[in-house]
């Protein structure tokens, strides 16, 4: 038996009834239990109610493989999420987080006491059932985050993946004529020089020029001239014997050799060192070379295709590169326009990198918040910098799948408003509203009491949202997908609300 005044403290409602009052304060008994011990057991086959005095406590629920927390009932708090436990598999594990003080109530006790007084009953049976709906959405949001974050992981595992099967064959009309030079330029054996800003897409280019040409069943061997120095140059493109120099420690067939027959790309061939120039030059004219300490003549036939964001002339002036060698790899050349001339390219590019990350959901509903922005930025960086914007996007985005202005990088965002002398939305890049639009301003009391009209604010909202999903479904003859999209949520989510405010899915007869 416990005081009735602590009963009280979370049963309110039997203050209106004192004979209910002490049948269940006789009955019930007061536990106490120190923190991180355990109050309500997963699967109990006691039958009671559970109420909390002091302390607060984690309600945990079976959720894939482990327990997590989907809710936390503070001190004075009626548990409904547990209030009933009567020994079924669904119920909550409840685990205390500091010292706590609870009620055990039998449950005959408690079934006696409420049947003498129904006005009692109905109260703690409507609140019961209030915490039970809150507790069915909370583990309902719970399921919902955790099937987001396995999609997100998903898509950023397939996004590692596309950085070995980048776009090469993406085409757009404003490519068309540098395309179709191209691939008249594959059907020779032309060397091709490959001109373009950095990250347009030249080595994509290169493999394009080299899937077309008639060496497309042979090798294509590429070497970026800007990323390894002299001396390793040499034998990278050459081949050299074992001992020839400090780490020499077995023979190395250079790219020369291993492209024999097929094409050779040399990305950056500005960069190239001028001592490799000469050997190159020769390689390429009778199509032998000599590795590194070998004596042997190697042969090799190449075709070769070069790429470069520098003015190749200017570095032979300059002394940097050899003008003979640029003769011989100028012949035809393919110009890639930087990113912000090709602008219809960006939403093709967009929509190729949203389809490998996620799978059976429309690019158009992850992007339609960002590509206007994305559509008006420079993008100095080009495709790669696209490509890397967007990966990271996806991968950070806190409303996946959709992507907003917010899942950006601030300073993107802040140049795009700059150039176009349009203020940045409302809280700059990282509080901009989802939908691009300023948040509506809250309604006067006078206002909020015309819009209820004698209703509570839940029926409002309610009555509200029926109205708004009845006239998507209306406006789009009745068809879930695209009704879900104008009111920018996924089918499931509108499902779910179709279900529980049991809104027709079909137009009266």
């Amino acid at each position: 038996m416990i005081e009735r005044d602590i009963l009280l403290r979370f049963i309110p409602q039997l203050a209106d009834a004192p004979e209910a009052l002490d049948k269940v304060a006789t009955a019930c008994t007061s536990h106490t239990l120190g923190p991180n011990r355990m109050l309500v057991r997963e699967g109990d086959e006691a039958s009671f109610l559970l109420g909390i005095l002091s302390g607060d406590v984690d309600i945990l629920r079976p959720f894939g493989d482990s327990l997590r927390t989907i809710a936390r009932v503070g001190p004075d708090a009626l548990m409904g999420e547990a209030a009933l436990v009567t020994g079924l598999r669904r119920t909550a594990s409840v685990r205390s987080h500091s010292r706590v003080t609870w009620i055990k109530i039998p449950a005959d006790a408690f079934r006696t006491a409420m049947l003498a007084s129904p006005a009692v009953t109905l109260a703690l049976m409507e609140q019961l059932m209030n915490r039970l709906q809150r507790r069915d959405t909370a583990y309902l949001d719970a399921l919902r985050q955790s099937i987001v974050n396995r999609d997100k992981e998903l898509a950023e595992l397939r996004l590692t993946r596309t950085d070995q099967s980048e776009p090469d064959g993406v085409w757009s009309p404003s490519m068309e004529p540098v395309l179709d030079r191209a691939m008249r330029l594959a059907r020779s054996d032309l060397p091709v020089l490959i001109l373009g800003e950095s990250g347009t897409g030249k080595e994509l280019m290169a493999r394009y020029v080299h899937r077309h040409s008639e060496r497309a069943a042979k090798e294509l061997r590429s070497l970026n001239c800007a990323a390894i120095p002299s001396e390793i140059a040499e034998a990278e493109l050459f081949g050299a014997r074992k001992g020839a120099f400090t780490g020499a420690t077995r023979d190395r067939i250079g790219l020369l050799k291993a492209a024999d027959g097929g094409t050779l790309f040399l990305d950056e061939i500005g960069d190239l060192p001028l001592d490799q120039q000469a050997k190159l030059l020769r390689a390429l004219q009778d199509g032998t070379f000599y590795p590194v300490g070998s004596q042997t003549l190697n042969r090799s036939d190449v075709r070769l295709v070069s790429a470069t964001n520098k003015d190749l002339r200017a570095e032979v002036q300059a002394g940097r590169f050899r003008e003979d060698l640029m003769y011989r790899i100028d012949g035809a050349r393919v110009t890639l326009p930087p990113l912000r001339e090709r602008k219809d390219h960006i939403p093709i590019l967009v929509k190729w990198v949203v389809e490998h990350a996620i799978k059976d959901v429309e690019p158009a509903y992850v992007t339609q918040d960002i590509l206007p922005t994305l559509l008006r930025y420079r993008w100095p960086g080009n495709v790669r910098e696209l490509m890397s914007v967007l990966k990271a996007a996806l991968v950070l985005a806190e409303d996946f799948p959709r992507l907003h202005l917010c899942d950006l990088p601030e300073e993107l965002v802040q140049q795009v408003y700059a150039d176009s002398d349009a203020p940045v939305p409302k809280g700059g890049s990282a509080g901009i509203d989802y939908a691009g639009r300023d948040e509506p301003e809250a309604p006067t009391r006078a206002e909020l009491q015309d819009l209820l009209r004698d209703r509570s604010l839940n029926e409002y909202i309610r009555d509200v949202t029926i109205k708004v999903i009845t006239n998507a479904l209306e406006a789009h003859e009745w068809v879930r997908k695209e009704a879900a999209h104008s009111l920018s949520m996924t089918p499931q989510n509108l499902s779910n609300y179709i279900r529980r405010l049991s809104i027709p899915t079909k137009p009266p007869k």
